[in-house]
Protein backbone atom coordinates (compact mmCIF):
# COMPACT_ATOMS: atom_id res chain seq x y z
CA UNK A 1 0.00 0.00 0.00
CA UNK A 2 1.16 3.42 -1.12
CA UNK A 3 1.39 6.58 1.70
CA UNK A 4 -1.44 8.51 -0.37
CA UNK A 5 -3.98 5.13 0.08
CA UNK A 6 -3.14 4.89 4.34
CA UNK A 7 -3.51 8.73 4.82
CA UNK A 8 -6.73 7.97 2.66
CA UNK A 9 -7.35 5.51 5.64
CA UNK A 10 -6.38 7.68 8.51
CA UNK A 11 -8.66 10.63 6.98
CA UNK A 12 -11.45 7.93 6.84
CA UNK A 13 -11.03 6.97 10.77
CA UNK A 14 -11.20 10.81 11.26
CA UNK A 15 -14.64 11.40 9.16
CA UNK A 16 -16.29 8.28 11.00
CA UNK A 17 -15.15 9.73 14.60
CA UNK A 18 -18.18 9.03 16.35
CA UNK A 19 -18.53 5.30 15.13
CA UNK A 20 -15.00 4.84 15.56
CA UNK A 21 -14.84 6.23 19.53
CA UNK A 22 -17.48 4.12 20.27
CA UNK A 23 -15.67 1.38 18.87
CA UNK A 24 -12.56 2.03 20.51
CA UNK A 25 -13.88 2.85 23.76
CA UNK A 26 -15.53 -1.02 23.25
CA UNK A 27 -11.99 -2.13 22.62
CA UNK A 28 -10.20 -0.19 24.85
CA UNK A 29 -12.31 -1.30 28.09
CA UNK A 30 -12.43 -5.14 26.87
CA UNK A 31 -8.50 -5.14 26.11
CA UNK A 32 -7.92 -3.39 29.79
CA UNK A 33 -9.75 -5.64 31.56
CA UNK A 34 -8.72 -8.59 30.14
CA UNK A 35 -4.53 -7.72 30.29
CA UNK A 36 -5.37 -6.36 33.98
CA UNK A 37 -6.45 -9.93 34.91
CA UNK A 38 -3.49 -11.27 33.09
CA UNK A 39 -0.91 -8.96 34.97
CA UNK A 40 -2.54 -9.30 38.29
CA UNK A 41 -2.45 -12.88 38.32
CA UNK A 42 0.68 -13.59 36.90
CA UNK A 43 2.34 -11.06 39.41
CA UNK A 44 1.23 -12.37 42.45
CA UNK A 45 2.20 -16.30 40.80
CA UNK A 46 5.50 -14.90 40.22
CA UNK A 47 5.89 -13.47 43.79
CA UNK A 48 4.58 -16.64 45.62
CA UNK A 49 6.60 -18.98 43.17
CA UNK A 50 9.83 -16.99 42.74
CA UNK A 51 10.09 -17.20 47.10
CA UNK A 52 9.55 -20.32 47.12
CA UNK A 53 12.44 -21.39 43.99
CA UNK A 54 14.80 -19.47 47.08
CA UNK A 55 14.01 -22.03 49.63
CA UNK A 56 15.80 -25.15 50.97
CA UNK A 57 14.76 -28.25 49.62
CA UNK A 58 13.23 -29.38 52.78
CA UNK A 59 11.70 -28.20 55.85
CA UNK A 60 10.73 -30.32 59.05
CA UNK A 61 8.07 -29.06 61.46
CA UNK A 62 7.69 -31.43 64.39
CA UNK A 63 4.05 -31.35 65.14
CA UNK A 64 2.50 -32.43 68.64
CA UNK A 65 -1.73 -32.94 68.61
CA UNK A 66 -1.68 -31.29 65.00
CA UNK A 67 0.19 -28.06 66.35
CA UNK A 68 3.29 -26.88 65.58
CA UNK A 69 6.03 -27.12 68.24
CA UNK A 70 9.60 -26.11 68.41
CA UNK A 71 12.25 -28.74 67.60
CA UNK A 72 15.59 -29.42 69.48
CA UNK A 73 18.49 -27.84 67.41
CA UNK A 74 20.68 -30.49 68.13
CA UNK A 75 18.83 -32.52 65.47
CA UNK A 76 21.02 -31.10 62.70
CA UNK A 77 24.22 -33.04 63.80
CA UNK A 78 21.77 -36.21 63.51
CA UNK A 79 19.79 -34.79 60.26
CA UNK A 80 23.41 -34.35 58.40
CA UNK A 81 24.58 -37.41 58.74
CA UNK A 82 21.88 -38.55 56.23
CA UNK A 83 23.70 -39.35 52.88
CA UNK A 84 22.55 -36.76 50.58
CA UNK A 85 21.65 -34.14 53.08
CA UNK A 86 24.94 -31.44 52.80
CA UNK A 87 23.86 -29.07 55.23
CA UNK A 88 20.83 -28.62 58.05
CA UNK A 89 20.51 -25.11 59.33
CA UNK A 90 17.72 -24.40 62.47
CA UNK A 91 15.50 -21.57 61.47
CA UNK A 92 14.10 -18.79 64.20
CA UNK A 93 10.73 -17.38 63.19
CA UNK A 94 7.35 -16.50 63.80
CA UNK A 95 4.65 -13.83 63.51
CA UNK A 96 4.14 -10.83 64.88
CA UNK A 97 1.11 -9.00 65.72
CA UNK A 98 1.80 -5.23 65.46
CA UNK A 99 -1.69 -3.97 66.31
CA UNK A 100 -2.54 -0.18 66.16
CA UNK A 101 -5.20 2.09 65.86
CA UNK A 102 -4.15 4.05 63.04
CA UNK A 103 -3.50 0.72 61.11
CA UNK A 104 -6.28 -0.22 58.91
CA UNK A 105 -8.28 -3.10 60.84
CA UNK A 106 -6.71 -2.61 63.46
CA UNK A 107 -3.07 -3.79 62.64
CA UNK A 108 -0.76 -6.10 60.44
CA UNK A 109 0.95 -9.51 61.32
CA UNK A 110 5.11 -9.21 60.94
CA UNK A 111 6.91 -12.12 59.59
CA UNK A 112 9.79 -11.82 62.65
CA UNK A 113 12.99 -13.63 61.50
CA UNK A 114 15.90 -14.36 63.33
CA UNK A 115 19.72 -14.85 61.34
CA UNK A 116 22.40 -16.31 62.91
CA UNK A 117 25.39 -14.31 62.44
CA UNK A 118 28.14 -16.59 62.69
CA UNK A 119 26.60 -19.48 60.16
CA UNK A 120 25.26 -19.19 56.82
CA UNK A 121 21.69 -18.46 56.18
CA UNK A 122 19.53 -20.92 54.39
CA UNK A 123 18.50 -18.44 51.89
CA UNK A 124 20.77 -16.23 49.35
CA UNK A 125 19.21 -13.05 49.64
CA UNK A 126 19.49 -13.41 53.77
CA UNK A 127 22.72 -14.44 53.56
CA UNK A 128 23.87 -11.34 51.87
CA UNK A 129 22.23 -9.40 54.01
CA UNK A 130 23.91 -11.07 57.47
CA UNK A 131 27.22 -10.00 55.29
CA UNK A 132 26.01 -6.35 54.20
CA UNK A 133 24.45 -5.70 57.59
CA UNK A 134 26.60 -7.79 60.44
CA UNK A 135 27.77 -5.03 62.21
CA UNK A 136 23.69 -3.61 62.62
CA UNK A 137 22.99 -6.78 64.09
CA UNK A 138 25.91 -7.74 65.88
CA UNK A 139 24.57 -4.75 67.76
CA UNK A 140 21.02 -5.92 67.97
CA UNK A 141 19.08 -3.50 65.43
CA UNK A 142 16.37 -4.56 62.91
CA UNK A 143 16.43 -4.19 60.14
CA UNK A 144 13.36 -4.26 57.69
CA UNK A 145 12.14 -3.04 54.09
CA UNK A 146 10.85 0.14 52.96
CA UNK A 147 7.05 -0.68 52.91
CA UNK A 148 7.47 -2.69 56.63
CA UNK A 149 9.02 0.71 57.92
CA UNK A 150 6.09 3.08 56.44
CA UNK A 151 3.78 0.53 58.64
CA UNK A 152 5.30 1.18 61.48
CA UNK A 153 5.68 4.70 60.90
CA UNK A 154 1.80 4.47 61.14
CA UNK A 155 2.78 3.63 65.04
CA UNK A 156 4.94 6.74 65.35
CA UNK A 157 7.96 4.60 65.66
CA UNK A 158 11.00 6.32 63.64
CA UNK A 159 14.20 5.33 65.34
CA UNK A 160 13.32 2.44 67.31
CA UNK A 161 10.39 -0.52 67.25
CA UNK A 162 8.91 -1.74 70.91
CA UNK A 163 8.39 -5.78 71.00
CA UNK A 164 6.33 -7.26 73.80
CA UNK A 165 7.67 -10.44 74.80
CA UNK A 166 5.63 -13.32 76.39
CA UNK A 167 5.73 -12.25 80.10
CA UNK A 168 4.37 -8.73 79.00
CA UNK A 169 7.19 -6.54 79.32
CA UNK A 170 8.57 -4.18 76.61
CA UNK A 171 11.62 -4.75 74.43
CA UNK A 172 12.84 -1.86 72.62
CA UNK A 173 15.04 -2.12 69.75
CA UNK A 174 16.97 0.13 67.43
CA UNK A 175 16.29 0.26 63.89
CA UNK A 176 19.60 -0.59 62.26
CA UNK A 177 18.51 0.31 58.83
CA UNK A 178 15.85 0.34 56.37
CA UNK A 179 17.37 -2.14 53.38
CA UNK A 180 16.84 -1.59 49.68
CA UNK A 181 16.41 -4.29 47.62
CA UNK A 182 13.61 -6.25 49.32
CA UNK A 183 10.83 -7.42 46.84
CA UNK A 184 7.11 -8.31 47.41
CA UNK A 185 6.44 -9.65 50.92
CA UNK A 186 9.55 -9.80 51.96
CA UNK A 187 9.61 -5.49 51.54
CA UNK A 188 6.26 -5.43 53.33
CA UNK A 189 5.96 -7.99 56.01
CA UNK A 190 9.48 -8.73 56.92
CA UNK A 191 11.12 -7.65 60.52
CA UNK A 192 14.81 -9.03 60.90
CA UNK A 193 16.75 -9.48 63.92
CA UNK A 194 19.68 -11.07 65.62
CA UNK A 195 18.34 -14.88 66.29
CA UNK A 196 18.96 -14.30 70.01
CA UNK A 197 16.87 -11.16 69.99
CA UNK A 198 13.88 -12.77 67.92
CA UNK A 199 13.74 -15.78 70.91
CA UNK A 200 13.33 -13.65 73.35
CA UNK A 201 10.34 -11.69 72.05
CA UNK A 202 8.99 -15.16 70.95
CA UNK A 203 9.59 -17.03 73.96
CA UNK A 204 11.80 -19.45 72.02
CA UNK A 205 14.70 -21.42 74.62
CA UNK A 206 18.10 -21.35 72.93
CA UNK A 207 18.51 -25.17 72.52
CA UNK A 208 15.00 -24.75 70.71
CA UNK A 209 14.34 -24.10 66.70
CA UNK A 210 10.92 -22.76 64.72
CA UNK A 211 12.06 -25.47 62.26
CA UNK A 212 14.69 -26.73 60.02
CA UNK A 213 15.69 -26.62 56.79
CA UNK A 214 17.99 -28.72 54.92
CA UNK A 215 20.06 -28.49 51.77
CA UNK A 216 19.95 -31.25 49.22
CA UNK A 217 22.28 -30.79 46.13
CA UNK A 218 21.02 -33.77 44.17
CA UNK A 219 16.53 -32.84 43.74
CA UNK A 220 16.44 -36.93 42.72
CA UNK A 221 17.33 -38.03 46.30
CA UNK A 222 14.70 -35.74 48.25
CA UNK A 223 12.09 -38.41 48.27
CA UNK A 224 14.55 -40.92 49.41
CA UNK A 225 15.48 -38.46 52.12
CA UNK A 226 12.39 -37.63 53.20
CA UNK A 227 11.11 -41.13 54.31
CA UNK A 228 14.47 -41.76 56.24
CA UNK A 229 13.25 -38.78 58.07
CA UNK A 230 10.24 -39.61 58.72
CA UNK A 231 11.58 -43.50 59.78
CA UNK A 232 13.72 -41.40 62.54
CA UNK A 233 11.29 -38.69 63.89
CA UNK A 234 7.71 -39.95 63.55
CA UNK A 235 6.26 -36.79 64.83
CA UNK A 236 7.78 -34.62 62.49
CA UNK A 237 6.03 -33.18 59.19
CA UNK A 238 8.26 -33.17 56.07
CA UNK A 239 8.16 -30.37 53.50
CA UNK A 240 9.82 -30.28 50.05
CA UNK A 241 10.15 -27.51 47.75
CA UNK A 242 7.77 -29.44 45.34
CA UNK A 243 4.90 -29.69 47.82
CA UNK A 244 4.81 -26.11 48.12
CA UNK A 245 4.83 -25.35 44.19
CA UNK A 246 2.25 -28.13 43.97
CA UNK A 247 -0.15 -26.25 46.80
CA UNK A 248 0.53 -22.83 45.58
CA UNK A 249 -0.03 -24.11 42.07
CA UNK A 250 -3.60 -25.80 42.73
CA UNK A 251 -4.64 -22.84 44.90
CA UNK A 252 -3.64 -20.43 41.92
CA UNK A 253 -5.74 -22.77 39.33
CA UNK A 254 -8.05 -22.38 41.97
CA UNK A 255 -8.30 -18.40 41.88
CA UNK A 256 -7.59 -18.65 37.84
CA UNK A 257 -11.12 -20.22 37.60
CA UNK A 258 -12.55 -16.70 39.09
CA UNK A 259 -9.90 -15.34 36.65
CA UNK A 260 -10.98 -17.38 33.72
CA UNK A 261 -15.11 -15.99 34.28
CA UNK A 262 -13.56 -12.66 33.97
CA UNK A 263 -11.62 -13.08 30.76
CA UNK A 264 -14.22 -14.98 29.21
CA UNK A 265 -16.72 -12.14 30.09
CA UNK A 266 -14.47 -8.89 28.40
CA UNK A 267 -13.64 -11.39 25.60
CA UNK A 268 -17.69 -12.28 25.18
CA UNK A 269 -17.78 -8.38 25.21
CA UNK A 270 -15.27 -7.80 23.06
CA UNK A 271 -16.72 -10.19 20.25
CA UNK A 272 -20.47 -9.08 20.58
CA UNK A 273 -18.83 -5.74 19.71
CA UNK A 274 -16.98 -7.37 16.87
CA UNK A 275 -20.45 -9.30 15.69
CA UNK A 276 -21.80 -6.15 15.24
CA UNK A 277 -19.46 -4.58 13.80
CA UNK A 278 -19.04 -7.79 11.21
CA UNK A 279 -22.61 -8.50 10.83
CA UNK A 280 -23.05 -6.75 7.96
CA UNK A 281 -21.66 -2.92 6.87
CA UNK A 282 -23.69 0.51 6.93
CA UNK A 283 -25.34 1.95 3.72
CA UNK A 284 -23.02 4.84 4.44
CA UNK A 285 -20.21 2.70 3.92
CA UNK A 286 -21.53 0.37 1.14
CA UNK A 287 -22.18 3.58 -0.72
CA UNK A 288 -18.06 4.57 0.10
CA UNK A 289 -16.99 1.54 -1.37
CA UNK A 290 -19.47 1.80 -4.37
CA UNK A 291 -18.31 5.39 -5.23
CA UNK A 292 -14.44 3.67 -4.70
CA UNK A 293 -15.03 1.08 -7.15
CA UNK A 294 -16.90 3.50 -9.38
CA UNK A 295 -13.89 5.96 -9.95
CA UNK A 296 -11.63 2.73 -10.63
CA UNK A 297 -10.23 1.52 -7.41
CA UNK A 298 -9.32 -2.16 -7.47
CA UNK A 299 -10.95 -4.32 -5.17
CA UNK A 300 -7.57 -5.08 -3.49
CA UNK A 301 -6.79 -1.17 -3.21
CA UNK A 302 -10.33 -1.39 -1.06
CA UNK A 303 -9.49 -4.02 0.90
CA UNK A 304 -6.12 -2.54 1.81
CA UNK A 305 -7.63 0.66 2.89
CA UNK A 306 -10.07 -0.48 4.83
CA UNK A 307 -7.81 -3.42 6.29
CA UNK A 308 -5.20 -0.11 7.32
CA UNK A 309 -8.40 1.48 8.97
CA UNK A 310 -9.33 -0.68 11.27
CA UNK A 311 -5.96 -2.53 11.92
CA UNK A 312 -4.66 0.86 12.93
CA UNK A 313 -7.78 1.52 14.97
CA UNK A 314 -7.22 -1.75 17.29
CA UNK A 315 -3.03 -1.67 17.34
CA UNK A 316 -3.67 1.68 19.31
CA UNK A 317 -7.35 0.14 20.95
CA UNK A 318 -4.63 -2.61 22.32
CA UNK A 319 -1.31 -0.42 23.18
CA UNK A 320 -3.57 1.82 25.00
CA UNK A 321 -5.53 -0.77 26.46
CA UNK A 322 -2.01 -2.17 27.46
CA UNK A 323 -0.75 0.84 29.10
CA UNK A 324 -3.70 1.39 30.88
CA UNK A 325 -3.86 -1.75 32.17
CA UNK A 326 -0.29 -1.66 33.54
CA UNK A 327 -0.84 1.66 35.03
CA UNK A 328 -3.74 0.49 36.92
CA UNK A 329 -2.20 -3.13 37.99
CA UNK A 330 1.60 -1.75 38.72
CA UNK A 331 1.10 1.94 39.49
CA UNK A 332 -2.13 1.72 41.28
CA UNK A 333 -1.89 -2.06 42.85
CA UNK A 334 -4.43 -3.08 41.07
CA UNK A 335 -7.94 -2.42 43.44
CA UNK A 336 -10.96 -4.52 43.50
CA UNK A 337 -8.98 -6.88 41.04
CA UNK A 338 -5.80 -8.15 42.44
CA UNK A 339 -8.56 -9.56 45.56
CA UNK A 340 -9.58 -12.23 42.82
CA UNK A 341 -5.83 -13.48 43.33
CA UNK A 342 -4.86 -13.12 46.60
CA UNK A 343 -7.23 -12.88 49.35
CA UNK A 344 -5.98 -10.56 52.04
CA UNK A 345 -7.02 -9.77 56.06
CA UNK A 346 -6.51 -7.96 58.74
CA UNK A 347 -3.25 -9.79 59.46
CA UNK A 348 -1.76 -9.17 56.39
CA UNK A 349 0.61 -6.21 55.52
CA UNK A 350 0.07 -4.28 52.50
CA UNK A 351 2.40 -5.46 49.19
CA UNK A 352 2.82 -3.78 46.27
CA UNK A 353 2.49 -5.99 42.54
CA UNK A 354 5.60 -6.40 40.85
CA UNK A 355 6.27 -7.51 37.18
CA UNK A 356 6.39 -10.81 36.29
CA UNK A 357 4.98 -12.71 33.35
CA UNK A 358 6.43 -12.85 29.62
CA UNK A 359 6.15 -10.29 26.86
CA UNK A 360 5.08 -12.99 24.42
CA UNK A 361 2.30 -13.82 26.54
CA UNK A 362 0.92 -9.69 26.46
CA UNK A 363 1.88 -9.61 22.70
CA UNK A 364 0.28 -13.24 21.72
CA UNK A 365 -3.23 -11.93 23.42
CA UNK A 366 -2.69 -8.60 21.21
CA UNK A 367 -2.11 -10.70 18.37
CA UNK A 368 -5.47 -13.18 18.84
CA UNK A 369 -7.74 -10.65 19.21
CA UNK A 370 -6.16 -8.30 16.73
CA UNK A 371 -6.41 -11.23 13.71
CA UNK A 372 -10.15 -12.42 14.71
CA UNK A 373 -11.27 -8.50 14.61
CA UNK A 374 -9.46 -8.11 11.36
CA UNK A 375 -10.88 -11.22 9.79
CA UNK A 376 -14.40 -10.67 11.49
CA UNK A 377 -14.25 -7.34 9.70
CA UNK A 378 -12.61 -7.67 6.40
CA UNK A 379 -15.08 -9.79 5.38
CA UNK A 380 -18.25 -7.99 5.44
CA UNK A 381 -16.35 -5.35 3.47
CA UNK A 382 -14.62 -7.87 0.50
CA UNK A 383 -17.98 -8.88 0.31
CA UNK A 384 -19.30 -5.05 -0.55
CA UNK A 385 -16.38 -4.47 -2.88
CA UNK A 386 -16.97 -7.16 -5.04
CA UNK A 387 -20.37 -5.93 -5.63
CA UNK A 388 -21.15 -3.67 -9.20
CA UNK A 389 -20.30 -0.07 -7.89
CA UNK A 390 -24.12 0.74 -9.48
CA UNK A 391 -25.68 -1.21 -7.01
CA UNK A 392 -23.80 -0.28 -3.75
CA UNK A 393 -24.44 3.87 -5.25
CA UNK A 394 -28.01 3.18 -5.64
Amino acid sequence: MNLKLFAYALGSIWRKRAKNSILFLGLLFSLSLSLSSLFTAFSIKGMVLENIEAMPEITLQKTVGGRLETLPVDWRWELEEIPGVSQATPRVWGYYFFSHRRLQDGGVNFTLVGLDLYNDEYKQSLKQLTYDRFKSLEKGELLLGKKAMETIRLGYFEDFFDFYMPSGEKFRVPIGAVVDGLEGFEDTGMLILPQESVRKILGINKDEATDMVLHVPNPEEVETIRVKIMERYPSVRVVTKGDLFSAYNALFDFKSGLFLALFLSAMFALFLLIFEKSSGLGAQEQQEIGILRALGWKIGDVVGVKFAEHAVLVLVAFISSAIVAYGYVFLANAPVLRGLFYSPNELTPPFELVPHGSVLMVLGSGVLVMVLYLALVLIPIWRSSIVDPSESVR
